[in-house]
């Protein structure tokens, strides 16, 4: 199933509300750079157009502990 971008409102990083068109994501992984330091992050898009980001170690760590904090804990009912 193909879905397009669609406007999300989003909490900048400043406070205020904006605005953003986002595209769904259909899959992704993480990979190890094997000639760089960090990992490579790869998502799909449902178009299948694919882009992949090099992450240092660091921020790596950052993108965990962000995705930890923000992300609701769903127990099983």
């Amino acid at each position: 199933m193909h879905l397009p971008p669609c406007n999300t409102l989003v909490r900048a990083v400043d406070g205020t509300p904006e605005l953003r068109r986002a595209t769904p994501v259909r899959e992704w992984r993480i990979e190890p750079a094997l000639d760089a330091d960090g990992l490579v992050i790869s998502i799909e898009a449902p178009g299948g157009e694919v882009h992949s980001f090099l992450i240092g170690e660091i921020d790596a760590q950052d993108i965990g502990e962000v995705l930890r904090h923000r992300t609701p804990v769903r127990l099983p009912e």
